[in-house]
């Protein structure tokens, strides 16, 4: 997971994309790949998993995210950071 989030200057960078292929690896076999979509909801998971990690560490870290590829609007990436 160190590729998914790079840090600089204090913050960390979340890249959607990254994510996304991870979560779609785990989701398959090394015989057989996953090819469908990933859901959004389960790359959500994946990022808050990641969130809760440093939360847990004791870890105050301010989040950038490289986009909002996966969600529909930006509203709707609004109401997932915000909640």
């Amino acid at each position: 997971m160190a590729n998914i989030i790079s840090k600089h200057l204090g913050f960390k960078l979340i890249d959607w994309k990254i994510v996304e292929e991870q979560v779609k690896k785990s989701m398959g076999t090394e015989e057989e790949p996953y090819e469908g979509k990933v859901p959004l909801a389960k790359v959500e998971e994946a990022v808050l998993r990641l969130i809760e990690k440093d939360k847990r560490s004791g870890n105050k870290v301010q989040y950038i995210f490289d986009s909002f590829p996966l969600h529909p609007t930006a509203e709707d990436f609004y109401k997932f950071t915000s909640e």
